[in-house]
């Protein structure tokens, strides 16, 4: 169940490895669980305080991260304060199919619950005073650590970790398959991280589509710069096979198979950008 925010903290959390010796920083942008006292005195029911849309438990997923010497950024706030992953009030939609896409600032679930009481759903000066305390403030510390990395690499990675229920009918009938990389077909980074993560995916026995249903979200859009050579990937992943989704906990062997499976992608994707690394220099 998700805890009460009532001291404010920082909307995100950095851990850092004592050295950056991989061109790739981590993000984790919906494993977020606080909520704000405003949005909790506001919710229609109990029933959303204690299923949130949340990607539960990546940020953890990724605990190796720091042990390979990279930088991890995790949300600290629910999606259901605002959407780290949405585009700004006044930019570019990022979906064709805007129904079955929820807000900057959701009103809805994925399963079409409302989340605040009629009358009560944030007005466009609370939208904006979100958008200053948690999501300006997210962005602006992966620009930050993105710059780091690029003083010592000219090519980096933003890599953009996700999961979500195994099965949701508003956004596709059928269930989820495990693993779903997307690199907005070929525009956010080269097709062979793609492939990289394809072929090991397959090789412990997963099932796998990339870049559908999910392309990659605002996060992906946002950073990747051509120019900056800065790429982007984004993986999102079905709940079932890391976590028991009737009772919220972690189940074994099922986790340990998915940290070693995302560890062994991660590993490749930074043999892969060394190399890249090295072949400008």
């Amino acid at each position: 169940m998700p805890q009460t925010d009532n001291t404010g903290p920082s909307p995100f959390q950095v851990v850092m490895p004592t050295e950056l010796t991989v061109p790739m920083l981590i993000s984790a942008p919906h494993c977020g669980t606080l909520l704000t006292d405003e949005v909790k005195a506001n919710v229609a029911s109990d029933d959303i305080l204690r299923s949130p849309d949340t990607d539960w438990f990546v940020h953890q997923l990724y605990d190796f991260a720091t042990e390979l010497n990279i930088p991890l950024i995790h949300a600290v706030y629910s999606r259901y304060v605002i959407d780290l992953n949405r585009q700004l009030p006044g930019e570019q939609n990022l979906y064709q199919n805007t129904s079955r896409v929820t807000g900057l600032v959701p009103l809805r679930t994925f399963a079409g619950q409302p989340i605040y009481r009629q009358g009560c759903e944030p007005t466009e000066a609370e939208i904006n005073r979100r958008v200053e305390l948690y999501h300006r403030p997210y962005y602006n510390k992966v620009n930050e650590l993105l710059a780091q990395l690029q003083q010592k690499f000219p090519i980096v990675m933003l890599y953009d970790g996700h999961s979500i229920l195994g099965q949701v009918k508003t956004i596709q009938d059928e269930p989820f398959l495990d693993y779903m990389p997307a690199n907005r077909t070929g525009v956010t980074c080269p097709n062979a991280f793609i492939d990289a993560a394809e072929q090991i995916i397959a090789a412990h026995g997963a099932s796998y589509v990339s870049n559908g249903p999910f392309q990659g979200g605002n996060i992906t859009r946002s950073f990747h710069d051509a120019d900056k050579q800065i790429l982007s990937f984004q993986m999102e992943i079905s709940q079932r096979i890391y976590m028991n989704e009737q009772t919220g906990e972690k189940c074994e062997p099922n986790w340990s198979q998915t940290v070693t499976i995302l560890k062994e992608i991660i590993t490749k994707f930074s043999e892969m950008l060394l190399k890249m690394n090295e072949e400008v220099k």
